[in-house]
């Protein structure tokens, strides 16, 4: 009797599949504390330095831009020397004062692992995490 045979694939096979699915947690994360600190709605008012977000959030700086620098890299913001402004997408949907804002999306999407009187909130969580990365504007998540 014969071995079945397997098709030999064209493609190389990569750690790719792993590494996104690894990553999207944090995607997630960073998204969710920009809707809990209200990020998006306060670059729709105006304020577009990180000194202006910090100061109109009353957030410190450093954990500020950390956030803001990773909402760049995942495509909610963009950056043009030290001003951000909203993408489209985030315009449209992730500033409070709109009525297509879906923010309340993020209570729906929290894992329930981390229910609980102790548990973080996404912006606790995520300030963890992005105190933990070196993630520069402009790079790819695999880059720093």
């Amino acid at each position: 009797m014969s071995k079945p045979q397997m098709k030999k694939s064209s493609e190389p096979v990569t750690p790719m599949k792993i590494v996104n699915d690894l990553w999207a947690a944090r995607i997630s994360l960073t998204l969710a504390a920009a809707v809990d600190l209200d990020i998006f709605t306060a670059i729709a008012e105006g304020n577009r330095t990180v000194a202006e977000i910090a100061k109109t959030l009353k957030v410190p700086k450093r954990g500020v831009e950390r956030v803001l620098d990773a909402l760049v890299s995942i495509g909610y913001l963009t950056k043009r020397g030290a001003q951000f402004a909203l993408t489209p997408v985030a315009g449209a949907f992730l500033v409070r004062t709109k009525p297509s804002f879906i923010g309340p999306m993020v209570d729906e999407t929290r894992n329930p692992c981390l229910a609980g009187r102790n548990s973080p909130t996404w912006s606790e969580a995520a300030n963890r995490w992005l105190q933990s990365t070196r993630l520069k504007v402009g790079s790819s998540f695999l880059d720093w």
